[in-house]
């Protein structure tokens, strides 16, 4: 779960398509807007239903206490490629960050049409300010609209929390 394959591994090798794993069905999705040139990922907010049997008859709101998630997945080119082989690089998925949400499934995500991230800062320090990478907005299976002012998840990974976890699990999502 929360994995990603590169199907050029399995078929034809000009494919650059990606298939992940969300854990459940995928209710709404969206793209991240970002006018950051230097940043060399793009970003996809994935709202999968709380479970793989969930269901939510029409007309109807789940109790405003329903756990779910909202996951961040990024795509960016694969790890050791260079601007010579970029084109021929068909790049990575990985789960980035998961929000932990108690309104239940998201059933419609957008971003903020404008591009809201924060600019790269070099003389702001990373550790007295998180940048945000924009403001997603969801209507929840409990009949609410809310608003996410969801952080970048390269600065989170540099917060002194992130940096305890267990280095030998390898690069993990931010919960």
């Amino acid at each position: 779960m929360l994995d990603s394959v590169n199907m050029s591994e399995h078929f034809d090798s000009n494919n650059k398509a990606h298939v992940f794993n969300a854990g459940a069905p995928i209710w709404a999705l969206d793209w991240c807007p970002t006018s950051d040139p230097e940043l060399n990922r793009q970003y996809l907010a994935v709202g999968p239903s709380s479970s793989r049997n969930f269901k939510m008859p029409l007309g109807t709101r789940v109790s405003s206490q329903s756990p779910a998630c909202i996951q961040l997945w990024s795509l960016h080119p694969s790890e050791g490629s260079s601007p010579d082989t970029d084109a021929e690089d068909g790049g990575a998925a990985d789960c980035e960050m998961v929000l932990c949400v108690d309104c239940g499934p998201a059933l419609c995500l957008r971003w903020c049409p404008l591009p809201s991230n924060d600019p790269t800062q070099e003389d702001v320090p990373s550790s007295t300010q998180l940048r945000k990478l924009g403001i997603l907005g969801g209507v929840f299976a409990d009949g609410s609209l809310q608003f996410f002012s969801v952080p970048n998840p390269e600065d989170l990974r540099q917060t002194d929390a992130y940096k305890e976890l267990d280095e030998s699990a390898g690069a993990l999502p931010v919960f």
